[in-house]
């Protein structure tokens, strides 16, 4: 409507500069006609803005939901009532009485879940390679170690299992002397392909069986080489790397020409 009036307003001062133009004298008669359609414009201008405002008054605006702190859903802090936390309450109630010893389910029923028997390292020297000595090796707590502690942790001699790719663990006696040298003993001479405890190489004693320790992580790891001697008088370097000691346990693994196995060996000292 008010686009209507005023294109009416140009209208009517168009035809008025016309009149003035073209008519320098106009009729009363048109001057009246003139003036009532002005005014009926302008009763129905006001009549539209008459019920613009009681439809605004009818309908107010609705704030946004943005603006609204009652619809606000704040997800870092459920409702403590929501189903969610009352599922917690009831598993926390522990309705199949579990033990100290089981887990309970966290979807119903609750069902209580039995916890795995942690085994404790072994401590004396094994008489075979049974799982239950290799398993206790998870459990035991190694230091982190500086050079020189690891090095002198490592002396002594040592009895357990060395196992390889090809064949069952088999049961092995390893001394580490301070001068650097080292023997070994085949114990479980029951498997066919090992030919002494480094499966590589003989038992027989020999100044050109050498280890060395050359480098140790932050993590306390150490690396270095050791010399496998056979009877025919050479000698092969291989690689040994991860190796740890807590005291009473040592373990480490190598590669034969630094390309075949790795061979892991778990001991436990026997003296020092």
């Amino acid at each position: 409507m008010a686009s209507l009036f005023f294109g009416f307003q140009y209208f009517a001062s168009q035809e008025s500069g016309k009149v003035n133009q073209e008519s320098p004298a106009i009729d009363s008669q048109s001057t009246k006609q003139l003036q009532s359609d002005i005014e009926q414009l302008q009763e129905d201008l006001d009549t539209e803005k008459e019920k613009n405002l009681q439809l605004q008054a009818s309908n107010p605006p609705q704030q946004s939901q943005e603006n609204n702190p009652a619809d606000d859903t704040d997800t870092d802090n459920p409702d403590p009532t929501s189903e969610e936390e009352q599922s917690t309450e009831e598993w926390r109630s522990n309705p199949n009485n579990c033990t100290a010893d089981q887990w309970i389910s966290a979807e119903t029923p609750y069902d209580c879940i039995d916890k795995p028997v942690a085994i404790a390292p072994v401590t004396v020297a094994p008489d075979a390679c049974s799982a239950t000595f290799l398993d206790s090796f998870d459990a035991v707590q190694y230091p982190v170690q500086k050079f020189t502690e690891l090095k002198d942790a490592m002396i002594g001699t040592w009895q357990g299992c060395v196992s390889t790719p090809w064949e069952d663990p088999t049961l092995v006696q390893l001394s580490f002397k301070t001068d650097g040298t080292y023997t070994s003993k085949l114990l479980d001479t029951s498997k066919s392909k090992f030919g002494s405890a480094l499966y590589y190489g003989t038992d027989d004693n020999h100044p050109s069986k050498q280890y060395e320790i050359y480098d140790v992580q932050d993590n306390g790891l150490a690396s270095g080489d050791i010399n496998i001697y056979f009877d025919s008088g050479s000698t092969t370097t291989s690689l040994f790397y991860d190796l740890k000691s807590s005291g009473n346990h040592l373990e480490f693994s190598f590669l034969h020409r630094n390309q075949y196995g790795p061979l892991e060996v778990q001991l436990t000292k026997t003296s020092d």
